[in-house]
């Protein structure tokens, strides 16, 4: 008998598409269904709750984790800062019964799991020379919305831009489609988040169209992405020497490392310092090689082969 995984969380396009995945390949022993809403989970009745992105204040997935018999293994995470043990404790059936059957992951080990896209359904940038320099930053693409760590940091990658008359446009109030074209059609640089060392899906959703992206990935992402996909994606990594960053950090202390790197990166950029047409069209070969259904799927199954045994034997 197949065991069934409840996903939590909005990314509802990027959820909805692993889903598809998992239900149409018979080689993994596995039910996926996908909860972006605050339905009741009692008919489902799943095998382990599998919660990424969740939305930190929904109450509603919790309504109906709390009427599921028997209670399921649960895996949730990336909530920010709320204190775990008193939000799930408040739960009784939590408290009597599930809570011994939770587990939390970090939330900088939980941000490493990369979102499913089909990389056949980006347009290709096709870069070249006539195209002019021109940055974007854009909010997560097939997500639909500007997430905090863009929110935070967008002014000052715009003003960086304006000061040093760089081409600059930020992307939002856009749908996918929309924004797949716009970006594509435009940008010869796309600018991710320099938030807490996170690869987001504006990076990898800009090098399946053969753009580069310019982000700030921790020591830890690049460990962890290159165990994963055998490799690094060649975008480039803001250098910022010495110093980290972090969530908790406050703008004034995060816009002194930042400023200052940024705006030589930029310069450096626009005046030819990296072939960006090549570099683009290598993140685009690396994407295609790498960021493939298979790997994808085996990532998700693995992970959850470490709570529950869905493989038949």
């Amino acid at each position: 008998m197949p065991k069934t995984i409840a996903i939590l969380g909005n990314h509802k396009n990027l959820f909805g598409k692993l889903t598809e995945w998992f239900n149409n390949d018979s080689s993994y022993s596995l039910n996926v269904v996908h909860k972006p809403t605050t339905e009741d989970l009692t008919p489902v009745a799943p095998d382990l709750i599998f919660c990424v992105y969740c939305e930190d204040n929904n109450d509603g997935y919790w309504k109906g984790i709390d009427r599921t018999y028997p209670a399921p293994k649960i895996v949730y995470g990336n909530w920010g800062d709320r204190n775990f043990d008193a939000y799930f404790l408040q739960y009784s059936h939590f408290a009597s019964m599930a809570w011994q059957r939770s587990y939390h992951i970090p939330q900088g080990r939980f941000t490493l799991l990369p979102l499913p896209i089909d990389i056949t359904e980006i347009p290709n940038a096709n870069l070249d020379a006539s195209r002019p320099f021109k940055v974007m930053q854009s909010f997560i693409l097939s997500k639909g919305s500007m997430p905090v760590a863009h929110n935070k940091t967008a002014w000052l990658i715009k003003d960086v831009c304006e000061y040093n008359s760089i081409p600059f446009e930020l992307v939002t109030n856009l749908s996918k489609t929309e924004a797949f074209n716009k970006v594509s059609s435009e940008a010869t640089l796309v600018i991710d988040q320099f938030w807490a060392g996170e690869i987001g899906m504006v990076s990898w959703e800009a090098m399946a169209m053969g753009i580069v992206p310019l982000v700030w990935a921790s020591p830890d992402t690049i460990v962890e992405f290159t165990k994963v996909f055998g490799s690094f994606p060649p975008l480039l990594n803001l250098d910022i020497g010495n110093n980290t960053l972090n969530k908790k950090m406050e703008l004034r202390e995060r816009e002194a490392i930042v400023r200052p790197v940024l705006t030589q990166t930029l310069l450096d950029l626009k005046n030819g310092s990296i072939d960006l047409i090549q570099r683009g069209a290598e993140c685009r070969d690396w994407m295609l090689a790498n960021y493939n259904k298979q790997k994808i799927m085996d990532l998700y199954a693995g992970l959850w082969a470490r709570f529950i045994d869905w493989r038949e034997e």
